[in-house]
């Protein structure tokens, strides 16, 4: 069935309305664009819009080929919502897809569904490709919340893109040992990344939240919490997310980046420990005996960041073997 290139507004003059598409089950083709209603005095009055939402059931599909500007919701619950063409549903707040509803974007002219300000929740399968732009929020799981106590993956058939200032919202569940989870075929990192959490962190957690076919790329700007379980002495290990799509936990390991000789001074700088955190500093002419064996010469404090430089003097009056240690964790022989 196919209807012409028409518009269609919400017909409630006071408040929103809502369509239930797709109860006989058919499948259908709309030419033209859904809009906002209006309320309100007739002009020259302004009139206030009335938001359009849309509730598809039923087994059939539903395909959009024109622009539609309605800002209510949108529910896919059964059975397909196709775009087409050129066409969008891009005013929509939120679509919120409950599996078995697909929502097809592979028929568009970029194949692609973009957000923008939109929210995209539920779980289900997306085909073709999404990009979360700035301002937009992906949310497996029942709704949009920090932690909801629902579980769900989107399954997206081509790419799945996150950009700056875009949000992954990800429920876990440690005690039951489950979570949120988004499939694709490429996966791109950005943005914030926030972690709804029931249950407590240890060292060695790891928790697969993506998993892409074809390959990951990208990083989060952002995680919230910034460390797990918000303690301070634990950090998140970003370092498998382009390998395997999982995040782990674990202890900040500074590292001595740079050996420098200034003068008469010689400058050690590394990266990686505790925000504010306290270090000493460990040498030895002989890296053979045991670590319990060097001799502490500095004790301080890294920066905010974890960011650390300690200048020696260094005696030249005999040929020098140095060897330093922060936190037991970084050797160096300059």
């Amino acid at each position: 069935m196919k209807t012409g290139a028409k518009s269609r507004r919400s017909a409630n003059a006071g408040s929103g309305s809502t369509y239930q598409i797709g109860d006989l089950n058919l499948d259908t083709t709309y030419a033209g664009a859904i809009q906002n209603g209006t309320a309100g005095s007739s002009p020259p009055t302004p009139q206030l819009s009335a938001p359009t939402s849309i509730n598809k059931i039923g087994t059939g599909k539903l395909t959009l080929t024109g622009a539609s500007s309605y800002t209510g919701n949108t529910t896919i619950s059964n059975g397909v919502l196709a775009l087409s063409g050129s066409g969008s549903i891009s005013g929509t707040a939120a679509i919120r897809l409950i599996s078995p509803g697909i929502l097809d974007v592979s028929g568009r002219t970029d194949g692609t569904l973009v957000l923008a300000t939109n929210q995209l929740v539920g779980g289900g399968t997306i085909r073709g490709s999404v990009i979360a732009g700035a301002g937009s929020t992906v949310s497996p799981g029942d709704q949009n919340s920090i932690f909801d106590g629902f579980y769900n993956q989107f399954t997206v058939t081509n790419a799945f893109t996150l950009q700056s200032d875009s949000t992954l919202v990800v429920d876990v569940d440690l005690n039951a040992g489950t979570n949120d989870f988004i499939q694709a075929r490429t996966i791109t990192y950005g943005g914030l990344l926030q972690l709804g959490v029931s249950g407590t962190f240890v060292v060695g957690n790891s928790i697969k939240l993506f998993n892409a076919t074809a390959g990951y790329s990208g990083a989060f700007d952002t995680i919230i919490p910034p460390n797990p379980n918000a303690d301070p002495t634990l950090v998140w290990d970003t370092s498998r997310l382009t390998v395997d799509g999982t995040i782990a936990v674990s202890v900040p390991h500074p590292i001595i980046s740079s050996v420098v000789r200034s003068g008469a001074n010689l400058i050690l700088s590394g990266t990686g420990g505790l925000p504010s955190g306290f270090y000493s500093m460990l040498t030895s002419t002989n890296l053979a005996i045991p670590l319990s064996q060097w001799t502490p010469t500095v004790t301080n404090q890294f920066d905010p960041v974890g960011n650390f430089s300690v200048t020696n003097s260094i005696a030249c009056n005999h040929i020098i073997s140095a060897a330093a240690c922060i936190a037991g964790d970084a050797r160096t022989v300059p």
